[in-house]
């Protein structure tokens, strides 16, 4: 079965990596997200975070806010990402990652959205592979982000939106958008023909007791806060100078947590 604990994330990850006759790593054990555009960088590491018993920010009184991952969570969850970096070395930023690095089969493990499935089918037909929840280490959980359907104040046919809304809540119709689509429906429905299917989707709707769902805080700063975090995240993910140097980590964790403080306060909401 897929790894449980970030302890045999570990092990599998050094037994999937595979390197030439000169000890390159031409197969990543798992692929991190180390660079990129916007907020993702970010909000990829806190699927490992939150894990390590943290969060990006924690409401601490109503409407007030602060870091919640200057802590042995944030230092964690970047040793996490140091460690399999560059003291396991089995990943790489030479190596092809992420759903192209998987479809090329370049890495062996990687943390996605559930369209992956689609692009898999398509792009790579004949790659065995499967999807399981994010292992647990403190505790378990992923982020599940809510897509709502609204009817505007100033609609001009309010009752016939909201009866189309209604309509497409049906449970015949988000089965649909689920087995068509690949978008996961909030509304309880039978989706084992659906699982029996395409089996992958099972991971992202059968949860395992005790996994924990966590989203994002509507804050208008939020993004930014995501934004300023990730340039330094991708800064430290290329510095192997933060192997088995907990001083020089936990002073990465530290300035950052105190840029997002500083937005916060910027935002008054601190």
């Amino acid at each position: 079965g897929p790894p449980k604990t970030w302890e045999e994330l570990i092990t599998y990850a050094q037994k999937l990596a595979k390197y030439d006759a000169n000890g390159n790593l031409t197969r990543a054990g798992i692929s991190l997200r180390k660079s990129g555009g916007g907020s993702g960088v970010a909000e990829k590491w806190w699927f490992w975070l939150y894990p390590a018993g943290g969060s990006i920010i924690t409401e601490v009184s109503p409407g007030k806010y602060r870091n919640n991952y200057n802590n042995d969570a944030g230092r964690a969850a970047l040793k996490l990402y140091s460690d399999l970096l560059y003291k396991y070395k089995v990943d790489s930023h030479k190596v092809k990652a992420d759903s192209e690095g998987f479809a090329l089969e370049t890495c062996a493990m990687f943390t996605r959205e559930s369209w992956v499935v689609g692009f898999m089918k398509e792009n790579a037909p004949k790659v065995k592979f499967d999807a399981a929840p994010l292992p647990a280490n403190k505790r378990a959980g992923t982020i599940c982000t809510l897509v709502n359907f609204y009817v505007a104040k100033n609609s001009k046919n309010p009752k016939e939106a909201w009866k189309f809304i209604q309509f497409m809540m049906k449970p015949e119709y988000q089965q649909f958008l689920l087995s068509r689509v690949g978008w996961f429906p909030c509304s309880s429905a039978d989706y084992e023909p659906i699982y029996q299917e395409v089996p992958q989707y099972r991971a992202f709707m059968d949860l395992p007791e005790g996994f924990n769902l966590y989203g994002y805080p509507s804050l208008a700063c939020y993004d930014e806060i995501q934004t300023k975090l990730a340039e330094r995240l991708i800064k430290a993910f290329m510095d192997e100078s933060l192997v088995d140097n907990p001083t020089k980590l936990a002073k990465v964790i530290a300035d950052a947590a105190a840029e997002t403080d500083a937005i916060l306060k910027e935002n008054g909401i601190y």
